[in-house]
């Protein structure tokens, strides 16, 4: 049977030991919770990242869709048909008259989300259809306000100068027309070498012209609805990737 003789064990190394041991326990406490702590740390700046993603998509979003909303190929049809039938009236040229400002003000707002591409770089497809809305959608508006402007006051005009502006509208059509593959190439030459009167070609043109715009607006539109799903889809996916 082994016996201890406590006066010959050595204390002071067993304190010595005993400090030792504390001081490990003490390290190894202090660097588990300093581990907690940047894991902590870089809990919260990951959700304040996730936080400023998701407002930034959210904004994103808020501002395409409200700019797709304001291009109605209803508008094009609905204000072109009364131009031709004559009947376009004071409150007709308000209306248009807000929808161009908002058409600036758009055309603006693009250039901003041009310079915010780097952040949502799924966003190309999204902004090349609004571009696209945007540029026919505003042909068709900087056509049809001088129009009604200029049939306010044709008959103070001298004829060669209604010849002249009426010459500009059918080639600013045309022009437009050109860019989007459309099936009425043959109509268009034939109305413009026909013998009919200027503003018959004019009016004839402007028809084509409104149908071919309102249903490019509405193809490009249904386009646009699925690229801004899968837009969406896959930001989110991105944005909640930032916090796990």
């Amino acid at each position: 049977m082994i016996q201890w003789d406590l006066c010959k064990i050595d204390w002071t190394a067993i304190g010595s030991i005993i400090t030792f041991l504390a001081f490990i326990f003490t390290w190894i406490s202090l660097y588990i919770s300093n581990k907690q702590y940047k894991k902590n740390r870089e809990l919260q700046f990951s959700i304040l990242r996730q936080e400023k993603a998701q407002k930034q998509l959210h904004d994103f979003l808020e501002n395409i869709l409200q700019m797709v909303y304001e291009i109605n190929p209803l508008n094009v049809l609905n204000y072109s048909e009364k131009l031709r039938n004559g009947v376009f009236t004071d409150e007709d040229k308000k209306t248009l008259e807000d929808l161009a400002r908002k058409d600036e003000l758009n055309y603006t707002q693009l250039g901003i989300l041009y310079a915010t591409l780097d952040k949502f770089s799924t966003a190309k497809p999204l902004i090349d259809s609004l571009h696209k809305l945007r540029e026919y959608y505003g042909a068709w508006s900087r056509i049809i306000n001088p129009l009604f402007l200029f049939f306010s006051n044709i008959k103070s005009y001298p004829t060669d100068f209604i010849a002249k502006q009426i010459q500009f509208y059918l080639n600013e059509m045309i022009q437009t027309l050109n860019k989007i593959n459309h099936p009425y190439k043959k109509e268009i030459k034939e109305i413009i070498e026909s013998s009919n009167n200027d503003i018959d070609k004019l009016f004839d043109t402007l028809s084509i012209f409104e149908s071919v715009i309102s249903s490019t607006i509405s193809e490009i539109k249904k386009e646009f609805s699925n690229q801004v799903h899968f837009f969406a889809i896959e930001e989110q996916k991105r944005i909640n990737d930032l916090v796990k």
